[in-house]
């Protein structure tokens, strides 16, 4: 047998499709693969054209950009409005403490700057209790009163101890005197606060002479009386002064006096004693009681003594002056001191002073009591570490070492700010595109220049890559073996070969052209296509495509000639075609070889068609060139093919066909051969 024909060649793919092995059942190649469906859109898109160099849809448009926000403001983008929803308000002023003052809304800390301490807790004496800060007074609420001073003797002083609490009590009642007189008698008085004679001398006697002198005779108690006449004296008289409080005893009579006397006499016979008392108030000239800081010094002018330590009732006698010195000794306190920063171009109100300020301090004091208040105040410049203006691509991501976050979207102004810096994040994504990715093929021992990296390529390549910023582009590189396709002509006197465009007089096998790395050859037999060696209307090269004899007038046997079957689509190798009227042909199915539909042989034979016997109720016909195209099928069995596809004449040639046959019994069968077209 002799065969011909060749495997058809591999397709020309789309960039989305795969070839597969060849169907053997279709006789054509797999190709899988379909195009991508078009992509969902974001509502800033717009779907372009499908590209086959990138081998996806072209969708142009971005999101809008992110606005400008407040520190107390977020942003989420809306899909449907294709816009940004803005949400947050600026937070209420907050409700002030009697000591705060409201500033102005501070767009760094993203809150109202609020100004005022509370005053500190007071020093508390021993006797308090501090309470809660009363938001009414705006002061600490401090309970407690000192205790009350006890009642004291005469001769008792009270002094309130601040370590114990309470009042001490000194002093004690006077030692009662002696007596040294017969007719002593003492009594304490409350009143003087000392103790009084109650008993009193005998009086002297009365109308002594002047020489006469009465002495008391302690013995026995009673006066007695001598002396001689002699000269007037005023021996045992005095002027003096007693502190009021004081008390005095005239050594000439023995009388205690507590108040100013005046002119008080006594006569003693000749002489006479006068008493003359003052009673000088009582003074507290030079009293202090102050208080020094620790580490510092007091000097009482009341004794000119320097004192560093605290000092209670500590006191200096002057005649009728009582000079006290109460003396405490605060500890050294720095309240209200600060040490702090500020950035430049800001500005720090101290609460000691109240006063604003906007450049570097050192040292600054407020000395209030034994409080010395510090200020250090450094100025922090305003710095932008940190910042970043950069870009990736689309579907990767970027870690900001700012604030450890990972980013995916495009950024603009996203601030970090921490003391004085403030880092700023400027990010765009720019697309990922695959410019410049080929899917190709060369022969082999070829080779090919890829445009994207300028490199030679001799061997099969899958996935090689070339990444330059966001473009990747892909080389798939196909090494197609070397082969002959040969095509066998027979043909009248000359043929003009289509692949090269020479025109051949003589029989031979030419090489032509290669296409796809296949070495076209043509294997060409120029033939005498007058000559009827049989006379039946067919010349011998026309039954060079049949099955018919070119010896053979009638080659079936059934009494037509071949040429006239020919011409009548009935099979000049069927006895039974056209006639199934004979013995053995009245069922089954007949299938012409030949045909030729524009008038090369009888004017009959334009169309194609089959002889279907009674016992079939279906078929399925195709007509199948030699590159697997199916050019016609039908399933009506008195069908006709005029020769054409898709409105074009068909090429004189051999053609396959395939159909299946349904017999009335259930049975199915499929058959298959070829059909020779005859121009």
């Amino acid at each position: 047998w002799d065969v011909i024909g060749t495997q058809p060649l591999p397709p020309t793919l789309a960039c989305y499709e795969t070839l597969g092995s060849f169907n053997t059942t279709t006789c054509a190649w797999d190709v899988i693969g379909t195009q991508p469906g078009t992509p969902t859109l974001a509502c800033y898109e717009t779907l372009g054209s499908f590209n086959m160099t990138t081998c996806v849809w072209d969708v142009t448009g971005t999101q809008p950009l992110q606005p400008t926000l407040e520190c107390y403001e977020t942003a989420t983008f809306n899909t449907i409005t294709c816009v940004w929803d803005v949400i947050g308000t600026q937070p209420l002023p907050p409700t002030l403490a009697c000591y705060e003052t409201l500033g102005s809304f501070n767009t760094t800390t993203c809150a109202w700057d609020v100004m005022g301490t509370q005053p500190l807790q007071p020093t508390l004496a021993c006797y308090e209790t501090l309470g809660s800060f009363n938001t009414t007074t705006c002061a600490w609420d401090v309970i407690g009163t000192q205790p009350l001073q006890p009642s004291l003797e005469c001769y008792e002083t009270a002094t309130f101890n601040t370590i114990t609490c309470v009042w001490v009590v000194i002093g004690t009642q006077p030692l009662q005197p002696t007596g040294t007189n017969c007719w002593d008698n003492y009594q304490f008085s409350t009143t003087t606060c000392s103790w009084g004679n109650q008993g009193t001398q005998a009086s002297a006697p009365i109308g002594l002479a002047c020489y006469q002198t009465a002495a008391f005779n302690t013995t026995s108690c009673a006066w007695d009386v001598s002396g001689s006449p002699t000269t007037n004296t005023t021996t045992g008289s005095i002027t003096t002064s007693i502190c009021a409080g004081g008390s005095y005893t005239w050594p000439e009579n023995g009388v205690t006096y507590t108040t100013a006397q005046t002119g008080v006499t006594l006569v003693t016979g000749c002489n006479t004693a006068t008493l003359n008392l003052t009673v000088t108030p009582l003074s507290t000239t030079g009293s202090v009681s102050t208080s020094i800081c620790a580490g510092d010094s007091f000097v009482w002018s009341a004794n000119g003594v320097t004192y560093s330590t605290a000092q209670t009732n500590l006191t200096v006698v002057t005649g009728c002056n009582t000079a006290t010195l109460n003396l405490t000794v605060a500890p050294l306190t720095t309240a209200g001191s600060v040490s702090t920063s500020i950035c430049a171009g800001d500005s720090y109100v101290w609460p000691a002073n109240g006063q604003t300020y906007t450049s570097a301090q050192s040292g600054v004091t407020i000395i209030t009591g034994c409080n010395t208040a510090t200020l250090n105040l450094t100025i922090t410049p305003v710095t932008t570490t940190g910042s970043v203006s950069t870009s990736i691509c689309a579907g990767d991501s970027y870690v900001w070492p700012a604030n450890g976050q990972t980013y995916t979207s495009a950024q603009s102004g996203v601030t970090v700010i921490s003391g004085c810096n403030t880092a700023t994040l400027d990010l765009t994504i720019n697309p990922a595109t695959t410019i410049g990715s080929v899917t190709t093929s060369i022969c082999a021992g070829g080779s090919y220049v890829w445009p994207a990296n300028g490199q030679t390529y001799t061997s099969a390549q899958t996935g090689v890559t070339v990444v330059t910023g966001c473009n990747t582009a892909t080389l798939n590189l196909i090494i197609t073996q070397n082969s002959t396709f040969s095509t066998t002509v027979s043909v009248c006197d000359t043929y003009t070969w289509a692949n090269n465009g020479q025109t051949y007089t003589a029989s031979g096998v030419f090489n032509g052209t290669v296409i796809n790395c296949v070495l076209q050859v043509l294997d060409l037999e120029i033939i005498d296509c007058q000559s009827d060696s049989d006379n039946d209307g067919l010349t011998d090269y026309e039954e060079s495509f049949l099955c018919t004899n070119p010896y053979l007038f009638d080659t079936d046997s059934d009494f037509i000639s071949d040429g006239d079957e020919v011409m009548q689509a009935s099979d000049p190798c069927d006895p039974c075609n056209p006639s199934n009227n004979i013995p053995g042909c009245g069922t089954g199915i007949h299938i012409p070889t030949a045909f030729s539909p524009n008038g090369s042989g009888f004017s009959e034979n334009n169309v194609y068609q089959i002889i279907v016997g009674q016992d079939i109720v279906g078929i399925a016909f195709k007509i199948i060139d030699r590159w697997g195209n199916i050019i016609f099928e039908s399933e009506d069995k008195k069908f006709q093919w005029d020769g054409s596809y898709k409105g074009q004449i068909s090429n004189n040639g051999v053609y396959a066909y395939y159909v299946d046959v349904y017999y009335s019994t259930g049975k199915k069968d499929t058959l298959t051969g070829n059909i020779t077209l005859i121009r």
